[in-house]
């Protein structure tokens, strides 16, 4: 495989154990083995926007991948577990009633995810919006756990420490 191969811009990529997974510019997922790089999956993202932010699971069985309309992907590479637990969510949300806009009280505002980060021993996802919120998911349990607000996010030493600015 070469990069002629692609036809479209990578707009993220993720690696972790044998998974090297990757959003392209046509709204398409592309994940490889790497130990057989010529093999790939490609599937369409059920998403109608563009595609942003995306981190591989820490054991390497699927990745999440977030986009412009507010909403979590979280895919499996193995097919039969796609099947099962595969599954996409709402997120970075805010009733227009919470800012107390007079022009429109009964819309909803959507802010971008554009960034997900995997914490590598409790699976914990991580996912910052273009609201300045930091959103923190049980993907196993599909359960939202906590958020913050912060402008920089990260899980330093052997993901003993989670800091936020």
């Amino acid at each position: 495989m070469t990069i002629d191969d692609i036809k479209a811009k990578i707009f993220n990529m993720g690696c972790k154990e044998v998974l090297l997974a990757c959003t392209l510019s046509n709204r398409h997922l592309r994940w490889y083995d790497i130990r057989n790089p010529r093999q790939q999956n490609d599937v369409e993202s059920a998403f109608q926007t563009q595609l942003r932010g995306l981190d591989c699971f820490p054991n390497g069985a699927g990745f999440a991948v977030g986009s412009v309309e507010g909403r979590i992907q979280v895919r499996y590479i193995n097919k039969k577990m796609q099947d099962e637990k595969g599954f996409s969510f709402k997120c970075h949300r805010q009733d227009a009633t919470d800012k107390n806009y007079s022009y429109n009280n009964t819309s909803t505002h959507v802010y971008s995810v554009n960034a997900l980060r995997f914490h590598q021993e409790m699976g914990t996802l991580a996912s910052g919006g273009s609201d300045g919120e930091i959103s923190i998911w049980d993907k196993d349990g599909r359960l939202f756990i906590y958020f913050m607000w912060c402008r920089l996010l990260l899980f330093i030493n052997n993901n003993r420490f989670f800091y936020f600015i």
